[in-house]
């Protein structure tokens, strides 16, 4: 049922009212003049039936300052008047906000309808109000999340947008400043003793950039943050109106004008602490609501991560550095082994080929032997040495193929003329199968050669006596020339495919004569050579069954083929 006030300054008056409205089931207070009902009325009376003529404040006076005052302006209020009630007087009564009028004296069941009628209003009133305070909250809650929202996208963009780690840290700490409606936080990052920490950044509402921004602290002076560390969780706090800062020795004390909640953020990445985040002094006087710690802990992620990744990219930029200036140095040396080998060698090959040819005197079997087996390292050594200058000018640029329109058939017929002697000496046999309608194309015969003898030559090496190598040509997809070279070996585990055509990247063999093997480059010339070529080479092989090694060459090749 409703609480209805009834006012007027005549006890009979009021008394019957009462009646007829407790009869209702009504609640009814009462007051004697206008100024005893602004006393007595609360915002939960559902209306007001107000006489016109009482002492000290009139009906139409105490109605104005009714509904001037927010907290009753939307109660009923039905003026009492007697018949002889002037239509000015009425005027002004609902001038002056009055929703309805009675006439005395009054009908009961006029009464009890009007009373009802305004019981609905107020009700509806009631509902609207709800409504509008639920939208109100709505749209603030709204607002807030898309601010949020926009907070974070802002701060993603700004990570990746820059690799200056402290400009990231200081907006994102603002940013938390501002939407958070506290007056100071700070960044601070830990060492992996977690008992010291650096405050990476800080920002004060008074100050913006505080005084022991950069400055170092010693943890056990506030178990706040160790508490969050260890818990790997957010923990609010209360303190005093002051912020005390102990770093570098010296105390910082900052006012804060506010209740001093404070909520401390662990920053964790990869399942180990690297700081926290404090916010402190919240402006708005209110505690942080689980939505606000929960956002507050997708930033602190959020940085965490920022830091993670500027340090990590500063370990990899050192390694990077630190890896050129071994290249360079690699570089350099195979530069100077290079150069100040090959002519010696040469001049030793020459000495040799006068020792082999009687020039210089007889020489026993014996010595023949040892001089052969001197040439055969020798000449070894100086294919070595110019695959690795090969090699490099190729990496370069500085390559210049000699093109000039070839069959496959009879670059293949002559590396295996260069390789045929081993292949015997070996108890290796070579077969060629090439399909004899197979066009000329461009390429430099010298370098298809050598690639050929390169790969034939570790079929060779790399099969067991009595076993079979296989060079197959034949048309690829119709615009290219496909060259296949197949042993019967142990197999190349699939770990190698790729490393295999790196510079000095090796393979091993175990031969009778022990183990062998290759110097690295071989394969690495094949590959950069092919390339050149616009062609492409790759390996199939599986352990135990073999290998088989495939390049193509384009029938016409795209522009002209140089050095890649």
């Amino acid at each position: 049922m409703a609480k209805i006030l009834v006012v007027d300054d005549t006890p009979t008056n009021i008394s019957l009212l009462t009646y007829l409205l407790e009869q209702g089931g009504h609640t009814v207070l009462t007051a004697t003049d206008g100024i005893e009902a602004l006393e007595r009325v609360t915002p939960d009376v559902d209306v007001i039936l107000m006489d016109v003529m009482m002492p000290r404040m009139d009906g139409i006076e105490a109605t104005k300052k009714l509904k001037e005052n927010p907290e009753t302006q939307h109660i009923p209020v039905a003026i009492l008047t007697a018949k002889k009630t002037s239509v000015q007087d009425k005027i002004a009564g609902l001038s002056t906000g009055a929703d309805d009028y009675l006439t005395k004296p009054i009908d009961t069941k006029e009464l009890v309808a009007r009373v009802e009628n305004l019981i609905r209003s107020r009700e509806v009133h009631r509902r609207l109000d709800e409504e509008k305070r639920t939208l109100v909250a709505a749209k603030t809650y709204s607002d807030r999340k898309i601010e949020k929202l926009e907070t974070i996208n802002e701060i993603s963009t700004t990570i990746s947008s820059t690799l200056d780690l402290n400009q990231v840290l200081q907006i994102t700490i603002s940013k938390l400043v501002e939407l958070m409606r506290v007056e100071q936080a700070t960044l601070i990052s830990v060492d992996r003793s977690q008992t010291r920490g650096h405050i990476r950044a800080a920002y004060n509402k008074q100050k913006r950039n505080p005084r022991y921004l950069g400055s170092i602290i010693s943890l056990d002076q506030y178990p706040e943050l160790v508490e969050a560390l260890k818990t790997h969780k957010p923990v609010v706090i209360h303190k005093t109106n002051k912020i005390n800062i102990v770093a570098d020795g010296e105390r910082y004390e900052e006012e804060v004008d506010s209740n001093e909640t404070t909520l401390v953020l662990p920053l964790r990445v990869r399942q180990q602490n690297i700081g926290v985040i404090t916010l402190k002094g919240r402006r708005t006087g209110t505690p942080f609501e689980k939505d606000d710690i929960e956002f507050c802990q997708v930033i602190a992620n959020q940085s965490a991560i920022a830091i993670d990744n500027a340090t990590l990219f500063t370990s990899l930029k050192s390694k990077n550095q630190q890896l050129k200036r071994l290249d360079k140095m690699k570089d350099d040396l195979v530069n100077m082994v290079v150069h100040d080998l090959r002519t010696p060698l040469t001049s030793v090959l020459g000495y040799l080929d006068i020792v082999l040819s009687g020039m210089a005197g007889d020489i026993s079997d014996d010595a023949r032997d040892c001089l052969d087996r001197a040439v055969e390292s020798s000449q070894w050594l100086l294919k070595m040495i110019n695959d690795l200058l090969d090699v490099t000018k190729f990496e370069e640029g500085k390559m210049t193929l000699d093109v000039e329109t070839n069959f496959i058939g009879d670059v293949i017929d002559a590396a295996v003329a260069q390789v045929i002697g081993t292949a015997r000496n070996a108890q290796i046999e070579i077969q060629v199968h090439v399909n004899p309608h197979l066009p000329a194309i461009p390429m430099d015969h010298e370098k298809i050669m050598r690639t050929l003898v390169n790969l034939i030559g570790n079929a060779i090496k790399f099969s067991e006596e009595n076993s079979t190598v296989i060079i197959r040509a034949q048309l690829f997809e119709e615009n290219e020339i496909c060259v296949s070279v197949a042993d019967q070996g142990r197999g190349i585990p699939k770990e190698y495919f790729s490393t295999i055509f790196e510079k000095f990247g090796q393979l091993k063999t175990q031969r009778t004569q022990g183990e062998k093997y290759s110097s690295g480059l071989g394969l690495t010339f094949c590959k950069l050579a092919i390339e050149a070529h616009h062609g492409k080479i790759w390996v199939e092989s599986e352990v135990g069954k073999g290998s088989v090694f495939f390049f193509t060459l384009p029938v016409n090749p795209p522009g002209s083929v140089t050095s890649s």
